[in-house]
């Protein structure tokens, strides 16, 4: 006698969870508007200035790109050796280009005239940070010194010899006065210039540092190194606020967002990842073609532009709204945080299809994470089904 009919069993695989969250459509709204790819790796980029001007580096070449007028110059492509650091004046007029060689160029951007040299390192200059409302930059090198240079009258203002062990990689002012300096000892050093002994405070990372970023007035600031990411209190060097380890390969760069609450890392392992500064967790992650070498955001998250082993320089801008005469209008909101605020408060709306799940509950419906479960009812055999039961 033959056995009954068994129906055939199809594989059912979850569901995959909704990736158009609100954060992701925020960050989903950037849109590419300059891609090319230069000869060598892209070794720094530089923004963050009241012209909206980006400036990057490969091989012996450094360009900047007009954000207004959507348009890339060439400051010079003749260097005597590699560019592995840039930076801006905040008003955007001077650019300062780091050399493999331990020297320091200042261009005025307008023009692309060189208006001073500066050759007082011995090692190549991967830290550069200008200082607000004066002619003064910091430089930070391989020869494990640290310089703050007045370029108004050519001269050195103050050096500060091995105050790491190992290469220097990140500087950043505080205020007029301290600064932070990190390096591939694993230490981050606070820096204030106007006492004997400069070093302040100490914060030990743990990996190689190579990135820092203040975060405003808050008094705190961040750090990478390793596949780690810190945020410290500047106040405190005993312990970290917070850190996350959600990478797989060395993170390169790290910029805040002080007034969204938001951050942005970048990794060898061609990962940018946007994370929330309250709880450290990934609101949303972006995967590029190589290894992320450089890395730029606006403070205002209008732009961001990123760098990549193979050459390759993407930036990308926040879509505006078009009005009917064509006419670009800027967003209605004061700030970036009512922004995203406004888009924490979407509801998905989706057209259902399936009947069962209708007459489940038209006042109730479950979130991504939660299964229905539903009363067994008895199946209707498909038409193929009805043609295996006669074989």
């Amino acid at each position: 006698m033959s056995e009954p009919y068994r129906r055939l069993e199809i594989k059912k695989y979850p569901k995959k969870l909704l990736s158009d969250t609100p954060e992701n459509k925020f960050w989903k709204r950037f849109e590419s508007i300059h891609s090319k790819e230069e000869s060598g790796a892209i070794t720094s980029i530089a923004g963050r200035n009241d012209a909206d001007l980006i400036a990057y580096s490969s091989g012996l070449k450094v360009q900047i790109f007009k954000l207004k007028k959507e348009q890339l110059i060439t400051v010079k492509d003749n260097y005597r050796s590699t560019i592995v650091s840039t930076a801006f004046r905040k008003d955007g007029r001077v650019l300062a280009v780091g050399e493999e060689t331990g020297t320091v160029l200042l261009h005025e951007t307008k023009k692309r005239n060189i208006m001073r040299t500066f050759n007082k390192h011995d090692k190549a200059v991967h830290a550069i940070a200008f200082k607000q409302g004066e002619s003064h930059i910091l430089t930070g090198s391989d020869d494990l010194t640290v310089k703050l240079y007045d370029y108004g009258i050519d001269s050195i203002v103050k050096s500060y010899e091995r105050i790491h062990t190992d290469y220097i990689r990140a500087v950043k002012f505080v205020d007029d006065n301290t600064y932070l300096s990190g390096g591939y000892d694993s230490w981050i050093h606070l820096i204030d210039m106007r006492a004997k002994k400069p070093v302040s405070l100490s914060f030990e990372h743990g990996s190689p540092v190579e990135d820092l970023d203040y975060i405003g007035e808050t008094g705190r600031f961040l750090s990478v190194g390793g596949v780690e990411v810190k945020l410290w209190d500047i106040r405190d060097a005993s312990s970290t606020v917070a850190s996350s380890k959600s990478n797989q390969k060395n993170l390169t760069r790290v910029r805040a967002l002080g007034s969204l609450q938001r951050f942005a890392t970048t990794s060898i392992d061609q990962l940018l990842k946007i994370y929330d500064l309250n709880n450290f967790e990934v609101v949303h992650q972006h995967k590029f073609g190589a290894p992320i070498l450089s890395f730029e955001l606006a403070e205002d998250a209008a732009y961001f532009a990123v760098g990549q082993s193979d050459g390759r320089i993407e930036l990308l801008r926040r879509k505006v709204a078009v009005s009917a005469e064509g006419v670009e209008e800027e967003e209605k909101e004061q700030d970036e945080l009512s922004m995203i605020e406004k888009l924490l408060k979407f509801k998905d709306n989706r057209v259902v299809k399936d009947y069962r799940y209708f007459n489940r509950g038209i006042y109730e419906t479950p979130s991504q994470y939660e299964k229905a479960f539903e009363e067994p009812k008895p199946k209707k055999l498909k038409d193929y089904e009805l043609s295996l039961i006669h074989i």
